[in-house]
């Protein structure tokens, strides 16, 4: 019987963990880590802030639709105030617009987690194998 692949990084809840698991034994892979998980709207207003701070508006604003935008936009509107006070207001306006029309990370109706394309190493291509490009990132399943 094959072993179980290890899963590094972040935790995750018991289902979306045998999904993971699952996926990583049928693609016969033996780890994976993974870097993000779902999240409620004050997380997702930090993520968002702290990706603002790291990459940029621009980069950013590739990332969502419409109401993601908005949410970056309104703390484009407040750069002079503490990021605490940022982060708020940019968690108000998230759960004005619905945390999961902002993003998936926010829903409360799918298990959400994202994982480090440089975790994977296909044994045919050594670590780091299976990077992946944003656009072709698989679509949130529900269980």
């Amino acid at each position: 019987m094959a072993e179980n692949p290890v899963i590094t990084g972040l935790a995750l809840e018991d289902k979306p963990k045998q999904v993971l698991t699952a996926i990583l034994k049928a693609a016969g892979l033996k780890s994976a880590k993974v870097t993000s998980v779902q999240r409620n709207a004050a997380e997702q207003a930090r993520v968002m802030y702290d990706n603002l701070v790291q990459f940029g508006v621009a980069a950013q604003n590739k990332l969502y639709k419409a109401p993601g935008r908005a949410v970056i936009k309104s703390s484009r509107r407040t750069k002079a105030k503490p990021r605490a006070e940022v982060i708020q207001l940019m968690t108000d306006k998230i759960n004005q617009l619905g945390p999961s029309t902002v993003s998936h990370h926010a829903s409360n109706t799918h298990f959400v987690f994202d994982v480090a394309p440089s975790s994977i190493s296909i044994p045919c291509c050594g670590p780091g194998s299976a990077a992946i490009s944003r656009r072709n990132r698989t679509q949130p399943m529900k269980l």
